[in-house]
């Protein structure tokens, strides 16, 4: 059974297993919510304190051909932590890495949720 963790008001659940970012909004989706949307410096580091090295989908993608990333569940924008030269292009869908910053990647390809 996945365990759920709290910050401030809202719940997570790390989902490891590896699909792609609509496969794991769309279970987000059934259990009542959606991928993450991080909106602090403190949020973020909570998140990466629940991953370790592990990479995970994040709950942002880019609207329809433009290279604006907004979140599944329309919380607003205000935070981001995107790695040096990301975004880069190669994706639509955001990644949270290995390092905790966060880059664009193909939205098929497989990771963890959050």
């Amino acid at each position: 059974a996945l365990t759920s963790v709290y910050f401030g008001d809202s719940e997570y659940t790390l989902n490891p297993t590896l699909l792609t970012w609509s496969q794991h909004e769309l279970g987000a989706v059934a259990w009542g919510g959606n991928l993450a949307s991080v909106t602090s410096v403190e949020e973020d580091n909570f998140v990466q304190s629940l991953l370790g090295p592990d990479e995970v989908w994040l709950g942002g993608e880019k609207a329809g051909g433009s290279c604006t990333f907004y979140w599944s569940d329309l919380t607003t924008w205000v935070y981001d932590a995107f790695e040096t030269g990301e975004p880069s292009g190669s994706g639509n869908c955001l990644l949270k890495g290995s390092t905790g910053m966060w880059l664009d990647a193909q939205c098929s390809d497989k990771y963890f949720g959050i």
